[in-house]
This record gives C-alpha cells, sequence and structure tokens, in this order.
C-alpha cells in the first residue's frame, strides 16, 4: 500500500473568531486526512478557545503566543513543532476546498524532482458568495509579482534550506518565502481552483490594499532577493509601460551600472531617450 504523507497545515489566528470556524472545518474536512493542524493563537484578546473547542480532533494542537509575534513570527512558532512531510499554511478567514491537499500531495507524490505546487483560488466575499476566479502565474513571473496565491504546499526539504519566514518582510512574507525558495526548488501551478479567499473589511488584504507601507514591502522583499541589475531592470521596464520617461531611463541607467552588458537596460534607456525626444520635437 502506497505511502501516505503527512501534511502539517499551520493556521495563525489574531482575533480572527468571526470566521476561524470555518477555517478549522476546511482543513478537518479534507478528503486527505493524514494531516495535522497547528492553530497558532498569536496572543489574540478575543476567545479563541470558544471556537476551537468545538472541535474534538486529535489531528488538531492549539499553541498560544506569549505576545503578539505578527503573521511571520506565528508561522515560525508553528511549523517549528510541525512533524509533516508535506507543508502549508492558511489564513483563519480562508477555505480549502475539500480535495486541496489530497490534489497538491498527489503532484508533489508523482513528481519527486518538484518540491513547491500551487493552485488557482477563487475570492469570496464576508458571506462566502464566490466573486472572482483568480488563476495563478508561472514561478517566472514571480520577478514581477507575488503570483502563487494562498494555497500551496511544499516539501520539508524545503522548509529546512530555507528556514523561516522573515519577520521583517510582514505583509510581503509569503512573497519573500517564494522568491528565496524559487533560488533552490522547482515550482509547479496546478490548473485547479482549490481555494477560497475572504475579501472582508477586518482583513490584511483590505486593510492594506494599495497602502504605501505594503509598495515598499514589496520593493524590499524584490530588492531583498534579485540581483540587484535585475531588480532595477525591472523597475525600469515597469516605468517605461507606465510612461514615465525621466524614471525609466534612471533606473535603466542603475542596472547598467551594476551589469554594462545587460542589453536589455540599454535598450529601455536609449527607447526612454527616443520617446522624450518625440514629445520635444
Amino acid at each position: 500500500m502506497k505511502e501516505m504523507k503527512k501534511i502539517s497545515i499551520a493556521l495563525p489566528t489574531y482575533n480572527g473568531t468571526r470566521f476561524l470556524g470555518e477555517s478549522i472545518a476546511s482543513c478537518l474536512g479534507q478528503s486527505y486526512d493524514n494531516i495535522e493542524l497547528i492553530i497558532v493563537d498569536d496572543c489574540s484578546t478575543e476567545n479563541v478557545s470558544r471556537v476551537t473547542g468545538q472541535f474534538n480532533d486529535p489531528r488538531m494542537t492549539i499553541v498560544r503566543n506569549d505576545v503578539n509575534l505578527g503573521l511571520p513570527g506565528a508561522l515560525n512558532v508553528g511549523f517549528k513543532i510541525s512533524t509533516g512531510d508535506y507543508l502549508t499554511w492558511t489564513s483563519d478567514d480562508n477555505c480549502y476546498a475539500k480535495d486541496a491537499l489530497g490534489t497538491m500531495c498527489e503532484e508533489l507524490d508523482n513528481n519527486p524532482g518538484i518540491d513547491l505546487v500551487y493552485c488557482d483560488y477563487t475570492f469570496i466575499d464576508d458571506m462566502g458568495k464566490p466573486l472572482d476566479a483568480i488563476r495563478t502565474g508561472r514561478p517566472e513571473d514571480l520577478d514581477l509579482q507575488n503570483c502563487i496565491g494562498p494555497c500551496f504546499l511544499y516539501t520539508r526539504k524545503v522548509y529546512e534550506a530555507v528556514g523561516d519566514y522573515d519577520r521583517s518582510c510582514t505583509l510581503a512574507e509569503d512573497y519573500d518565502y517564494w522568491l528565496r525558495t524559487r533560488k533552490q526548488f522547482i515550482m509547479k501551478r496546478i490548473d485547479a481552483n482549490l481555494y477560497f479567499f475572504r475579501l472582508h473589511g477586518a482583513s490584511l488584504t483590505e486593510r492594506y490594499r494599495d497602502s504605501d507601507h505594503l509598495r515598499k514591502q514589496v520593493e524590499m522583499v524584490k530588492k531583498k532577493n534579485m540581483p540587484i541589475a535585475a531588480y532595477y531592470f525591472l523597475r525600469s521596464r515597469e516605468a517605461f509601460s507606465c510612461g514615465n520617461n525621466r524614471e525609466s531611463f534612471k533606473l535603466a541607467s542603475l542596472s547598467i551600472l551594476y551589469n554594462p552588458f545587460n542589453h536589455h537596460a540599454w535598450g529601455i534607456m536609449f527607447r526612454a531617450i527616443y520617446r522624450k525626444l518625440q514629445k520635444i520635437f
């Protein structure tokens, strides 16, 4: 009989009792049942046990932090005590489709050269009504944006090599982790929609959507994980596509400063000059 690999799910929560029960139920109700669910109460002021006490399942472990560590810190606490062959994490307001973990586990089992898989997902409102279906991107698209999405599974080998989530990257801790993972491991997208991502006023996504702090965190993560010449080139290309010739020229010049042989950066710089001259004459 084929061995069923164990899956560890970390579920951090901070004053998220409103939807926590649905999230827990979606984890414990998976068609693939060899799991451990590690709920990390990140020093909530709400009574989390009021929700967790409704579940009597030996696969569930509850840890409470003495101080609030934030999402990446809470994840690190959960994974430190995890015992699974495969690892993932979810949020206290989101839910898995019933076959999510089994589908991703099968993909990893059948492809030993791949160490992280991820799927598409659907936005839902605070009542659980489906909104938009979101198609995730390719691993190479990570240079431009966090395209992995919230439904993923990776091997313990990734965790052992990449280590903890970086607490300085709050709001972009997952993006940072995927960029770090991609440097050493193969990632694969699964063409299936297996997760429900809830949009509501209290969620981190809604609170920090389009905020300057989020933009700064994303830029910091990119700069941290990319060769500096590539970082400035990608920013120059974005500026050029937005019609900002001055900024595009400046960023392309910085890219060339660090790598004079990047002909793509030279091309962006000269095209920015040409477009500027066209406006003048």
